[in-house]
């Protein structure tokens, strides 16, 4: 044996007590280390056991391509309702301002192809020319013209967002490939300048129309 192992024991012969002080933190690090195995054996087990975690849904103009494809939907000024867009989701808000959509009287609504809020708008439209024949005072209506249309201002990008995305979704389901997709969104998007003028048409139209009736008839009242 080692000189210094014989000297060692020789030590705790002559001093058993010293025995437990060397012992005693040995015993303990051993104890130590079983027990810092075991817990790393357990969390790897625990980790491997554990269930993945679900998909988180990503909004949809956030997920991959998606961003890219919006610009062919757009056309025209496509950079800006980008922009605006991603700024508005990530704040989460729902009002912008949109100058063409506040003072086209709506022509705006159908250059961008968004039929069905044209036709809401022609029809209310409508009614105003109706009220303003019938006697309603013009600058009442004035007052609620302009407030409509400062509203449609307000709102008009967050329209034109939700339009957006309804039909991503519609293209999405007929469509997996990615560039077929965007083809889809670029020929259903865009910007439309004949319905803009059938717009324009119907506007003065329904206008013209409902003045010369009353004027024909006796009924028209134009009050200020």
């Amino acid at each position: 044996m080692a000189p210094s192992i014989l000297k060692k024991d020789e030590d705790l012969v002559q001093d058993p007590s010293r025995a437990d002080v060397r012992l005693e933190p040995e015993r303990g690090e051993i104890r130590f280390r079983r027990f810092a195995e075991a817990a790393s054996a357990a969390g790897a087990a625990a980790r491997e056991d554990a269930p993945r975690a679900a998909p988180v849904a990503v909004p949809l103009v956030e997920e991959p391509g998606e961003a890219i494809a919006a610009k062919p939907f757009i056309g025209p000024h496509a950079t800006y309702y980008d922009d605006r867009w991603r700024w508005m989701d990530w704040r989460g808000r729902r009002r912008g301002w949109n100058w063409p959509a506040a003072t086209t009287c709506g022509v705006w609504l159908a250059y961008r192809k968004m039929y069905r809020w044209a036709v809401v708008y022609l029809a209310i439209f409508s009614l105003f020319v109706v009220l303003a024949a019938a006697g309603v005072p013009l600058r009442l209506l004035g007052v609620l013209f302009i407030g409509g249309n400062v509203v449609l201002g307000t709102y008009a990008n967050t329209l034109y967002f939700q339009h957006f995305r309804r039909v991503a979704r519609l293209v999405g389901n007929h469509h997996a490939d990615f560039r077929t997709t965007a083809a889809a969104l670029a020929t259903a998007g865009g910007v439309d300048p004949a319905g803009a003028r059938l717009m324009v048409a119907c506007l003065v139209g329904v206008t013209g129309v409902v003045l010369g009736l009353g004027a024909l008839t006796g009924t028209l009242d134009l009050v200020f």
